[in-house]
């Protein structure tokens, strides 16, 4: 015969409540880490900075330009640096890149931008300096990057059109081009050129402009390289900083390559 020990149920019943408590937290432990890494999946995968229309933004050159301004006119034939964008419709086109120094004035400053080959014109703007119009003139399409913000920039381009009152007919050559510049910018925006530079000039060269910005670098490297051995992650670029006259995406390290087989 066997002895009674009493009502077992409410052991039992204890046991399995245990059971699910154990088995409702494996689950959430579960959920968070399927969050963890969509969020790491989503942050890997986010879509490029720069989402333009079909046709670009040819912008404006319909701002007001106070009486007293510094002209400034870059000119280049095109950027020697790697871009990080493309062409959308001419993905195997070579897209170089070219730094400015943007220099602080004691007027607002109206940039004009020439170049003949598709050409990123990365701004590394001084602090204090003030852009009150961007006028890019070009054969090819032009991008111009870390533009302030609320700063117009029109783009007058050979292969692209012209944004709303810009001018027609004036671009890049190698043939005296001051010459063909000062009766458009004085006709147009009543403009005298005040600073001209040459991606070839000795002012470049010694100053620093046109694909040699000298940009100015903490003693000993950054804060990040000092404290890491490396420069912080550079955060994306928001859209509205970058201006193009034709639509563009991000390449990475693809930039210019053709794919196999594409002659």
């Amino acid at each position: 015969m066997y002895r009674s020990t009493g009502n077992r149920r409410p052991q039992v019943f204890q046991a399995f409540q245990a059971i699910q408590l154990v088995q409702a937290f494996a689950c959430l432990c579960l959920a968070l880490l399927g969050l963890v890494a969509t969020m790491g999946s989503t942050a890997a995968q986010s879509p490029p900075a720069v989402k333009l229309g079909p046709g670009g933004n040819l912008g404006s050159c319909s701002v007001f330009l106070p009486e007293k301004t510094t002209t400034i006119v870059f000119d280049t034939y095109g950027g020697g640096l790697k871009s990080k964008y493309r062409l959308l419709d001419e993905p195997n086109a070579h897209l170089g890149r070219t730094e400015i120094t943007v220099p602080k004035k004691d007027s607002p400053l109206f940039l004009v931008l020439v170049s003949y080959s598709a050409t990123e014109w990365d701004l590394n703007i001084q602090p204090g300096a003030q852009i009150k119009e961007i006028l890019v003139l070009g054969y090819h399409h032009q991008i111009v990057s870390h533009v302030p913000p609320n700063t117009e920039v029109g783009f007058s381009i050979y292969v692209g059109g012209a944004g709303r009152d810009c001018p027609n007919g004036v671009y890049w050559t190698d043939h005296d081009l001051p010459s063909k510049l000062r009766p458009m910018l004085n006709e147009r925006f009543s403009r005298r050129i005040d600073e001209y530079y040459r991606s070839s000039s000795e002012e470049c060269v010694k100053g620093g402009c046109l694909g040699f910005s000298k940009t100015v670098k903490e003693a000993g490297g950054s804060f990040w390289s000092r404290l890491f051995g490396s420069k912080a992650p550079a955060a994306p670029e928001p859209a509205d900083s970058v201006r193009a006259s034709a639509s563009l995406e991000t390449c990475g390290d693809n930039c210019g390559k053709r794919k196999l087989g594409q002659n």
